[in-house]
């Protein structure tokens, strides 16, 4: 499973997934932490910008983990069959270890 951490200061949970444009990628294997790499997203493939039909760096993802996220984006990730979890946690580390020991 792919988890991403919207993480705009690339230290703690950023709380606008719309105009984040840095994000965590956790890769979870077996129900463990696997890796992690950071995910610098350009200008055009930002989460606000309307949806393209080229394929976007975070499709692969399963799960998004955010503070704070609209009702488009929302809309738009439950289309492409990604989870989304609003969190008040602001370690991106914590978050996913949360979402894999729960």
């Amino acid at each position: 499973m792919k988890v991403a951490v919207t993480s705009q200061d690339k230290h703690s949970i950023t709380g606008n997934a719309e105009k984040c444009r840095k994000f965590w990628v956790f890769q979870i294997i077996e129900g463990r932490l696997f890796s992690r790499e950071l995910l610098e997203l350009s200008e055009k493939h930002s989460l606000d910008i309307k949806p393209q039909k080229e394929p976007h760096p975070l499709d692969n993802i399963q799960v998004l983990i955010t503070g704070e996220i609209g009702k488009k984006l929302r809309k738009q990730m439950r289309k492409k069959d990604v989870r989304v979890i609003i969190t008040k946690e602001t370690n991106p580390v914590k978050a996913v270890k949360d979402l894999i020991y729960y």
